[in-house]
């Protein structure tokens, strides 16, 4: 997947006017040439844009408009037209580019286009690397269209139904349903030879005893089921009822999750919807593995959210994570995982037909471990940056997702280019 970089002037404007921010613009966006194609002709009508796309070898998938001068607002919106995914708009102090940056973004945004405003501020004063984080969030927003979502139920009702529609309006994500019967035949179809290859792997990665030696076949059988469906639907994402599998074939998507998380697939646990969705944001803007979770307790003294569930990706853990019964059923198997102190962004995206919000809260990640013996096996311990109290009314349910670092600008900018208000306010 790749982009391209336009630089936009108006023909009022004489080269030597936008010389030196052209040069300064060209280096910024230089260290991304891998993945964005630079076109160093400076635009200054539609003809010219029609012809540098016509140039190309390959259709860009998202695009980094750059205003050179004051005056290219209706130009830059007429490119956007012409290129499809996301767009990335940068101005800077001088020559009016940055009002010309503004319209254009407004309008664009208004027209319902997937846009994310950069001002670069003189002598790089916004921070070494808010650049990258902005063409990263672009290029993210991008890959979502290449994203294909894998759902296994045995059935679905009206507001699940009403959320995948969402999920594709809002992502532009595919989604393909299957039955949970669909998941139990490949699972029985799996060979055993494929099982004990695989155990070798998983003897690598997890600590396990002895006495979990028939589960953890069992897992590793589902995990590899979950593999072969995805691979027969061309899909990147799974989310499935994880009660309802425990019924069926009497095994947690435990294992199979931390392992698909850890490999960059997006699994969401429970069948939510929303969650899968932020999720799939984060790995995909970020670049980073997350962490679905329960809310489970909360400590107004303290300040702290706790959070637990099963699934956390096995590279998240600072030391080996181990494989313990299922905490609710005592089914193979559960995950826990060691997960390192630092700053954390706890994120939950809910989609709506009337408002859509993001929920953003950040912290730091205090403690993790085997920290009580009554709630899912990986746990840890955050304290809020904001009062608990006052957040409590504003958690979206009884599911956040984690990842490492304070993301909130970036998270803002997303929230603006998917349409989300965000939350708290």
């Amino acid at each position: 997947m790749k982009g391209i970089a336009l630089f936009f002037a108006s023909k009022l404007h004489e080269e030597e006017r936008y010389k030196k921010p052209l040069n300064v613009m060209v280096k910024a966006v230089s260290p991304f040439s891998d993945g964005i194609y630079i076109f160093r002709k400076v635009l200054k009508s539609r003809e010219e844009v029609e012809e540098a796309l016509q140039e190309l070898t390959f259709k860009p998938r998202f695009a980094v408009f750059f205003a050179l001068t004051g005056g290219v607002s209706r130009l830059i919106r007429e490119a956007a037209n012409l290129i499809d995914g996301p767009k990335l708009l940068v101005g800077y102090e001088g020559n009016n580019s940055f009002p010309s940056v503004l319209s254009a973004f407004y309008k664009l945004k208004k027209s319902g286009q997937k846009v994310v405003l950069h001002f670069m501020e003189a002598g790089n004063r916004e921070g070494k690397g808010e650049l990258e984080k902005d063409l990263m969030l672009c290029r993210g927003l991008a890959a979502l269209a290449e994203e294909k979502l894998l759902i296994l139920a045995k059935r679905l009702n009206v507001e699940q139904l009403r959320k995948i529609w969402l999920f594709t309006r809002n992502l532009g994500v595919k989604v393909v349903v299957k039955g949970l019967s669909e998941l139990a035949r490949t699972f029985s179809e799996v060979d055993g030879r494929e099982v004990n290859s695989c155990l070798a792997k998983i003897s690598n990665i997890f600590v396990f005893s002895q006495k979990e030696d028939e589960g953890l076949k069992k897992a590793v059988k589902l995990y590899l089921s979950l593999r072969k469906l995805l691979n027969g639907e061309q899909a990147t994402s799974v989310t499935l009822e994880c009660f309802d599998l425990l019924k069926e074939l009497g095994v947690t998507p435990c294992l199979a999750y931390s392992l698909l998380i850890g490999e960059g697939v997006t699994a969401g646990c429970e069948l939510d919807l929303d969650s899968t969705a932020t999720m799939l944001l984060l790995q995909k803007t970020l670049e980073q593995p997350v962490f679905m979770a329960n809310i489970n307790a909360i400590d107004t003294e303290r300040n702290t959210i706790t959070l637990s569930h099963c699934t956390a990706a096995f590279n998240l853990s600072r030391r080996k994570p181990e494989l313990l019964p299922h905490f609710e059923s005592g089914l193979p198997l559960s995950v826990r995982v060691y997960l390192r102190e630092g700053r954390v962004t706890l994120a939950k995206l809910t989609l709506s037909r009337r408002k859509t919000t993001l929920t953003v809260i950040t912290g730091e990640l205090e403690k993790s471990g085997a920290i009580s013996n009554v709630m899912c096996r990986t746990q840890a311990i955050v304290k809020t940056d904001k009062p608990v109290k006052k957040l409590l009314h504003w958690l979206p349910g009884n599911h956040l997702v984690l990842v490492y670092g304070d993301h909130t600008e970036t998270l803002r900018k997303l929230a603006v280019a998917v349409k989300a208000q965000l939350s708290p306010p």
